[in-house]
């Protein structure tokens, strides 16, 4: 298996977690990552943070109302942390440019 593949199943197996059996009086456990993938509210931005090990959901100012109640909902269900980050979110980049660190260039995909 290719190095890259391997890195991919890797991560996709450490952020989806093993799957969860719902039985009578025990809580339910954070839907995670799948949870999240929905989410296309403008304003809005979201991560694994590998420090914490937990998913982070960013809002800006521009989401409110009964957009960021369902926000709320969401990454809770994800189990997720939401953070306020002040002013407008914004893309930067676009997909095939050059992104460079640890010595090495990639490419956006």
């Amino acid at each position: 298996m290719r190095r890259p593949a391997l890195v991919v199943l890797v991560l996709a197996v450490l952020l989806t977690g093993a799957p969860a059996v719902a039985r009578a009086g025990v809580a339910t456990p954070p839907a995670g990552p799948a949870a999240l993938a929905g989410i296309r509210t403008p304003g809005t931005a979201w991560e694994h943070d590998p420090a914490t090990g937990r998913l982070t959901v960013t809002a800006d100012d521009t989401v409110r109302g009964s957009e960021l109640a369902a926000l709320r909902r969401t990454a809770a269900r994800a189990g997720a942390v939401l953070r306020h980050e002040p002013g407008r979110l914004r893309t930067l980049i676009a997909a095939g440019q050059a992104i460079y660190g640890g010595g090495g260039r990639c490419s956006l995909g």
